[in-house]
């Protein structure tokens, strides 16, 4: 009876060191495979697109990583974005030097690369990766936030025009109190949606001005959808393409006050911008459309204010 007392007190110890060690050990491993809190992609806007600059890593403890080097870290699908070789063939070729450059600040390691397509090109996206510290290792789905130069300092609305047409913008306001010029942007067929973003990476037009140094506010209108080719014999696209129209004139007006649209001699419409309280002087702004368009749209116009 002793014995068995004995031997039911020792298999109670090991039943308990058992599960001590099944819920520390998960624990351990976990804090392993989360060093990182949170990783930041810095990025702007290139010819290509958008590039991403740097990288800021922050993690739990630094203690580990005392001895951490650029040479721990290698990246894959970073190219320059541009897709096509002479040959015109689909290419996406990595970087021989990642150009990577570690400054260390309490828990955030800022990571400096040679500027890459962001997120990646249509072969592959990116991943950095450390054979060293595997728990570095990180690509587009671990990034917690994107902080894009220019772009963040735009204001996301929706306007709905007297037609019911609605339009999704994004405002970049100038920074001085007084009267200054309005930048109009108007992109291309690749950028249509309701993302409200693409429109302002896929090239510089959007945010040209100010990185150029001009003290000028920027609207830039996104089109939920494209058309399709031949607009002017889709008589439903086409009304749907005069009906944002209107709405896209509502909003400019919204803003400027006055503004004329008329049809030039090419496939264009030009937009003379004036304004009367909130900017300084009037801009030229151009849309294209396709040729035998027979779209037309009578609106009211008079300069009050020129350069």
């Amino acid at each position: 009876m002793k014995r068995w007392n004995m031997n039911t007190r020792n298999m109670g110890w090991v039943l308990a060191l058992t599960l001590s060690l099944s819920v520390i050990w998960p624990a351990t491993v976990g804090a392993e495979s989360t060093q990182i809190t949170r990783i930041q992609a810095n990025t702007y806007v290139g010819d290509p697109g958008e590039m991403v600059e740097s990288f800021d890593i922050t993690v739990a403890s630094m203690e580990k990583y005392q001895n951490l080097k650029a040479s721990d870290f290698e990246i894959t699908g970073n190219y320059d974005g541009y897709p096509l070789n002479e040959a015109e063939e689909i290419v996406q070729n990595d970087y021989e030097d990642d150009g990577i450059k570690l400054t260390i600040q309490d828990h955030t390691i800022h990571m400096a690369v040679k500027p890459f397509k962001y997120p990646g090109g249509m072969k592959s996206q990116f991943a950095v990766t450390s054979k060293t510290y595997p728990e570095l290792s990180f690509d587009e789905k671990s990034v917690s936030q994107v902080k894009a130069r220019t772009v963040d300092d735009f204001e996301k609305g929706q306007f709905t025009g007297s037609n019911g047409a609605t339009l999704s913008y994004q405002l970049k306001r100038s920074p001085s109190e007084g009267p200054k010029p309005l930048m109009v942007w108007l992109h291309g067929g690749g950028e249509v949606g309701t993302d409200g973003r693409s429109h302002l990476t896929a090239n510089r037009g959007a945010v040209v001005w100010t990185e150029s140094g001009y003290d000028t506010s920027v609207l830039a209108v996104q089109y939920p959808e494209n058309y399709s080719f031949k607009i002017y014999d889709n008589p439903e696209q086409l009304a749907q393409m005069q009906a944002y129209f209107v709405a896209q004139y509502e909003l400019i007006q919204s803003w400027l006050q006055m503004a004329k649209l008329i049809r030039t001699g090419s496939t264009c419409l030009v937009y003379p911008v004036v304004v009367e309280a909130r900017f300084a002087f009037w801009l030229n702004i151009r849309i294209c459309l396709p040729e035998r368009s027979s779209l037309q749209l009578k609106i009211p116009w008079r300069i009050t204010q020129g350069l």
